[in-house]
């Protein structure tokens, strides 16, 4: 992921565009996530899109309505980003803000580090 990798994360994953973001990861992706109260991992990018954010993060009925906000940064081989997004869900409107982390290794793979703070109901 190169220099705008906020905006190339964040716009696929608004639009739930798995084949987009199968692009943008190695297929051996480290994915580690933490939301409140529970952690989750792939070894994979397939798994990290398919049973991760599109299986539990972000279900089938639930809609993306905006990206409120996008920053990126960063360091030497490590990129960091954070992004705000406005959710739709049965029970009514949600904010999730995340804060995803970047690195290549050595081997070629990469790691990815996602902090959510879970969907929190929208003002």
């Amino acid at each position: 992921m190169g220099a705008k990798l906020g905006e190339q994360f964040v716009q696929p994953l608004a639009n739930k565009d798995r084949d987009r973001l199968r692009q943008l990861f190695t297929a051996d992706l480290d994915f580690r996530g933490m939301t409140p109260n529970q952690f989750w991992e792939a070894e994979t990018a397939d798994a990290a899109i398919g049973d991760v954010l599109f299986g539990k993060w972000y279900e089938p009925h639930e809609v993306i309505r905006k990206v409120l906000s996008v920053e990126h940064d960063g360091f030497l081989a490590r990129k960091h980003v954070g992004y705000r997004l406005l959710v739709e869900k049965l029970e009514g409107m949600f904010l999730v803000t995340s804060k995803p982390t970047t690195r290549n290794r050595t081997d070629g793979s990469a790691g990815l580090r996602v902090m959510c703070c879970g969907l929190q109901p929208a003002p």
